[in-house]
């Protein structure tokens, strides 16, 4: 049984048994526990006290069993399976199974950031909308746990000295964590404990302004590297070992079109050529030609476990002040070439988020183009305007799709009674929330998704057949992933 057969399998449990708890006996449960996951009978690998002749026998007996524990515990088994003996599940988390675990967060404060929050040492931080006096307000938010949001920020998570830090965008190499501020462009923060910031005060950055988000502070090579505007409107790639000295490395190309900006993602930075199009760095000083789909315009870049790397963006049409957005997802072997990702996934994206070994995407239900661009537009500013407040987020409904194999078949990520989750999926570090419209309108988040570690996972994901295996890097970028190693320079 394949992993989208389990989950199907999983679904189907939960609905017959929802509302229905009884005991599951121990004696039972144990019984499941001892039969060993996997058995290769040309190799003879198996567990010692375990005889081969018989272990199919006793494989038939435990699935029998489980399949009555089902029936008869219902949601008790489905906790056992997820590593929650006897927790109660929740009929409306998202069913991903491989050992996820979905939260409800408590959708107070509203993120004001594509990233929903940064992991540090004692928990998050992020910046949030407040309703103040003089209209919405973006502030500096902590929370404990990702979950719960406060402002003001908890002096156990987070400090500063001087300035007004609003995080928009964090970086971490080692201990040391570097962000920009939402309120002040031009400053830059410094931590070594990840708990007190601190202004860096570097004289080159002095003169420049870092872009805002991903666009402007990233990591290559385990060293911070930035993307920063000059006074006379020249952009430039700075890089610093430490967060604290900073010194320009090149020039950045001005973008032909306004939607082509640079973005750092895996491990990457991806930037405007000077004949058009994009090139890609992963140490700032050698550049290769990076080739998207004509009109493509990579908004967050991802490494799939698997090996190679998917991307979403938009593709723009028209001329200069008329463009009309619409969503793409693609993806690449090497992060060089890259394709359309041809996939059953309907309607137009306008978001992704990649976890463990899972892809989430939020889709407009396919309709006529106009509305299309309309709804585009409305999606992606979505509580994303610092200066005006979250956007109104209206009735409209956006179906959020998953897919176990790198993107290739994607299917509707549901809840435990069949019902189609609707939202808008965003990273939080290597996590991953769902936030939906509350009653004011608004987004807020609503679950967070927390992938299996690694040595626990059993998923496999298979990539497009165009997509490679690449190498590793300790470095952690807001909600960047870091490529598993890769051919390019």
């Amino acid at each position: 049984m394949d992993e989208r057969e389990f989950e199907d399998l999983e679904i189907r449990l939960r609905r017959s048994a929802v509302g229905r708890r009884p005991e599951v006996p121990d004696e039972l449960l144990r019984f499941i526990d001892t039969v060993p996951g996997s058995y290769r009978r040309r190799s003879r690998l198996v567990i010692g006290f375990w005889r081969p002749r018989v272990r199919a026998g006793i494989a038939f007996a435990a699935t029998a069993a489980a399949l009555v524990v089902a029936i008869v515990a219902g949601q008790a088994l489905v906790s056992v399976r997820n590593g929650q003996p006897g927790a109660s599940i929740d009929p409306e988390a998202p069913v991903t199974g491989s050992g996820w675990t979905w939260q409800r967060a408590d959708g107070v404060m509203q993120m004001a950031t594509q990233n929903q929050g940064y992991r540090v040492a004692n928990g998050y931080i992020g910046a949030c909308y407040v309703d103040g006096p003089d209209g919405w307000q973006t502030v500096l938010c902590s929370s404990p746990d990702g979950l719960t949001w406060s402002n003001p920020a908890s002096p156990k998570i987070v400090t500063f000295d001087g300035g007004d830090f609003v995080p928009d965008a964090v970086a971490r190499v080692g201990s040391t964590y570097v962000a920009t501020s939402m309120v002040s462009t031009a400053d830059v923060w410094r931590s070594t404990d990840g708990v007190h910031w601190s202004l860096t005060g570097s004289p080159v950055l002095a003169s420049m302004t870092l872009l805002l988000g991903q666009q402007g502070l990233g990591v290559l090579d385990a060293e911070f590297a930035g993307v920063a505007s000059a006074s006379d409107g020249s952009l430039w790639l700075v890089s610093s070992t430490d967060g604290l000295t900073w010194t320009r490395t090149s020039a950045i190309n001005e973008p032909s079109v306004p939607t082509d900006v640079p973005i750092f993602g895996a491990d990457r930075l991806y930037a405007p050529a000077s004949a058009g199009g994009y090139e890609v760095t992963r140490d700032g000083s050698t550049w290769a030609a990076a080739q998207f789909p004509d009109a493509f315009s990579p908004a967050s870049i991802f490494a799939l476990p698997g090996g190679g790397l998917v991307a979403f963006g938009e593709v723009s049409a028209g001329t200069a002040g008329t463009y009309t957005l619409t969503g793409m997802v693609v993806s690449s072997s090497d992060g060089l070439l890259w394709e359309v990702d041809r996939s059953n996934l309907p309607g137009s994206p306008y978001g992704l988020a990649v976890s463990g070994s899972r892809l989430f995407a939020t889709v407009i239900p396919s309709s006529p183009a106009s509305d299309q661009s309309t709804e585009m537009s409305a999606a992606t500013d979505a509580g994303l305007t610092a200066s005006t407040g979250p956007v109104d987020a209206g009735p409209r409904s956006f179906p959020i799709w998953q897919s176990a194999d790198g993107g290739q078949t994607w299917q509707p990520l549901q809840d435990s009674t069949g019902r189609q989750l609707s939202g808008q999926v965003a990273m939080q570090d290597d996590r991953v929330v769902i936030s939906t419209v509350g009653a004011d309108t608004n987004w807020h988040m609503s679950w967070v998704g927390t992938p299996p570690e690694p040595a626990q996972s059993t998923a496999t994901v298979t990539p497009p057949a165009s997509i490679a295996t690449p190498g590793s890097t300790a470095a952690q970028v807001g909600s960047t992933r870091a490529a598993e190693g890769s051919n390019l320079p």
